[in-house]
């Protein structure tokens, strides 16, 4: 039970953070916020620029310990992103350029995302990394995934317009804010602007919270207009998968279970009276979930909402109702036991403006091609082989000791055992561990290992006693076995051959592989 508290106080913390950041419910200072945010909302494209900064607060003593953990040093001057250009096209299509700022240099990092992929590139590191958006290979299993997604995306601007009217409206008003007349400037123009300031502490987050959700709670009308908006949106969508799975794997028990579903489906009041339901009812246990909280954040001994804790936050309102500026400061500075130190907490501050709202801007799409993919199994190998070692960040990883990777492999019977001294492994656990590609030619009695990045092959003979590196024999004590149809390695042999450094612990009963790319 206490996990489920902590986990819903987690929860809390996340979704008040985030709604504070524009928390409005009541006209300030003669200024309709409600207005101003719901024209936030429906912006789709826009030109702008961002800023981000980490800091960890703390006294020179805990600072000096800081220090000697080449890992965590950075964080004693901070880490900050500059996103000084931003251009998003539309809800799906963004692209963005800027710096990453740590210890005291700065790293140029470019990213763009589209429909089809998220591609990032880093100043240090030769090749993209590109995460696959297009779902091909389910296309191939499902068929015309990529399309409804696409049906998804352009569906988007509608739904969160839905979302914006049930939410805005019900956010409550911190306690302390205020509105005032301005003028800054904006991409090289000066404009006359509203500042909104409100701040909000920790001790007040889950009044605030409780405030959300019993406005929400209440409010039946929105919810209702949300959840018929969303199934007027979704529905088609939802109609056209099932259609494309029936035509693509036809069966007559999967088509008359299609038919139950589409029935319900298509009955608008009984789907969304459901949902109202849930929902209202979610709500109502969120809501008796509250008494406990507070009492849960102090038996774990680690409590973030705290009077230190604070959100303070400043919004620029155009006479267009438009959100031209956001600067934001977060403190996260919990209670912490006795004789910890003297931890000042984890200050994040942020800034964003933005231009050419709902106009025509074309984002610089990136070209992933020859990308590192991000979903990999062997990511870390790709991007260690593809880092420049005189690079800010290769120096910055060897710094660290993070231009290494290690392997231990247990000798445990199953995965690996002795035999003369020599340490085998199974084959396709082993060559996975290091990275490395494996082909069993069993007809042959051939096995071929290639290292995808640098296109080094080797090349063992079942029951032979030889290695052949890049087509250079090498006579080893024990070659590849075949042990009632496992194929098994010899650990030292093949990892030496891929430029890993072995070394045995004894008393562990295991084979330690160090591998140091640059």
């Amino acid at each position: 039970m206490v996990k489920k508290k902590k986990s819903f106080a987690l929860i809390a913390l996340m979704l008040t953070c985030a709604m504070l950041l524009f928390a409005a419910c009541e006209p300030v200072g003669g200024l309709d916020l409600n207005k101003a945010l719901m024209t936030s909302a429906e912006v789709e494209s826009s030109a702008g620029k961002a800023s981000l900064k980490l800091e960890v607060l703390m006294d020179e003593s805990m600072m000096s310990l800081l220090m000697l953990n080449p890992m965590l040093a950075p964080l004693a001057e901070g880490v900050e992103i500059r996103l000084n250009e931003i251009k998003q096209q539309d809800l799906s299509t963004v692209s963005v350029k800027g710096d990453i700022l740590v210890a005291g240099e700065s790293v140029p990092i470019a990213m763009s995302v589209t429909q089809e992929a998220i591609v990032v590139t880093v100043d240090g590191i030769t090749r993209p990394l590109v995460l696959d958006l297009t779902a091909a290979e389910l296309d191939e299993l499902g068929g015309g995934l990529a399309d409804l997604t696409s049906e998804l995306s352009l569906a988007q601007p509608e739904m969160i317009k839905a979302m914006a009217a049930y939410l805005i409206p019900n956010l409550p008003n911190p306690g302390k804010i205020n509105v005032n007349s301005t003028t800054i400037t904006i991409n090289e123009q000066s404009k006359n602007v509203h500042k909104v300031h409100s701040e909000i502490y920790g001790d007040e987050v889950l009044d605030l919270l409780r405030a959300l959700i019993s406005n929400l709670s209440a409010d039946e009308e929105g919810l209702r207009a949300l959840l018929d908006t969303l199934y007027d949106v979704l529905v088609p969508i939802i109609d056209k998968a099932l259609a494309q799975q029936a035509e693509l794997y036809p069966d007559p028990s999967a088509e008359m279970v299609l038919d139950w579903i589409q029935a319900y489906l298509h009955n608008k009041t009984l789907v969304t009276e459901f949902l109202f339901t849930t929902i209202t009812q979610g709500f109502k246990t969120a809501l008796s979930e509250f008494d406990s909280i507070e009492q849960s954040l102090t038996d774990q001994g680690f409590n973030l909402l705290t009077p230190e804790s604070y959100l303070k936050t400043d919004l620029y309102v155009d006479r267009s109702f438009r959100i031209v500026r956001t600067d934001f400061e977060l403190l996260m500075k919990p209670e912490l036991p006795p004789g910890a130190g003297a931890f000042g907490g984890i200050k994040l501050t942020g800034s964003q403006e933005l231009w050419n709202m709902n106009e025509d801007v074309e984002a610089d799409v990136l070209d992933g091609t020859n990308g590192i993919p991000l979903d990999s199994e062997n990511l870390q190998d790709a991007v260690l082989y593809s880092v420049e070692p005189e690079s800010f960040l290769g120096r910055m990883l060897r710094a660290v000791g993070l231009n290494t990777k290690q392997v231990l492999i247990s000798i445990d019977d199953y995965y690996a055992y002795l035999e003369n001294g020599v340490s085998m492994a199974e084959a396709y656990s082993f060559t996975q561990d290091l990275g490395i590609e494996m082909v069993w030619h069993w007809d042959e009695g051939r096995v071929v290992l290639i290292d995808p990045n640098s296109d080094q092959s080797v090349t063992l003979l079942v029951g032979q006693n030889v290695i052949y590196v890049d087509d250079e024999a090498r006579t080893i004590p024990l070659g590849a076995q075949e042990t009632y149809g496992e194929l098994y390695l010899p650990v030292r042999a093949v990892a030496e051959a891929f430029g890993y450094d072995v070394q045995w612990d004894g008393d562990l009963n295991m084979v330690m592989l160090t591998k140091s790319y640059f």
